[in-house]
């Protein structure tokens, strides 16, 4: 009875461990950091021109569209592409944020499609950056 106990208490503690793999990112301060968001604090540290080459450096993964549901058929890639919103409105795509000074920008968050669905509607299933500017 008592080995029974020891292999649920194990069983319980390695789901658990599980369950948090999907954590922020410690940064190299101590802090664990968002994978989702580029505060203030990151942009007033990086010396990159473009909102773009901003999120190149920091979190380049929020360049790569991402799919809704991977069995949805795709007829040309701005069917998919990641849409850039500034406080609330869309201005454009990923290749926009080029002209997008990060001087201007307090924060940069990546939507997942699902999200971004969620808030702007069907016509983002590539997922979303939303910026909010100073």
């Amino acid at each position: 009875m008592r080995m029974s106990s020891l292999r649920t208490l194990l069983a319980a503690v390695a789901l658990t461990a599980c369950a948090s793999g999907g954590a922020a990112a410690p940064t190299s301060g101590g802090m664990a950091r968002d994978p989702n968001v580029i505060t203030a604090a990151e942009l007033a540290n990086e010396n990159s021109p473009s909102v773009y080459d901003a999120i190149q450096h920091l979190r380049p993964e929020m360049l790569r569209p991402r799919l809704a549901n991977s069995s949805s058929s795709i007829n040309s890639p701005g069917d998919y592409a990641v849409k850039v919103y500034l406080d609330g409105q869309q201005v454009g795509t990923i290749s926009d944020l080029r002209s997008i000074s990060t001087s201007t920008i307090k924060e940069i968050r990546y939507l997942s499609p699902a999200q971004a669905q969620q808030r702007f509607g069907s016509g983002v299933p590539g997922g979303a950056i939303v910026l909010t500017s100073r």
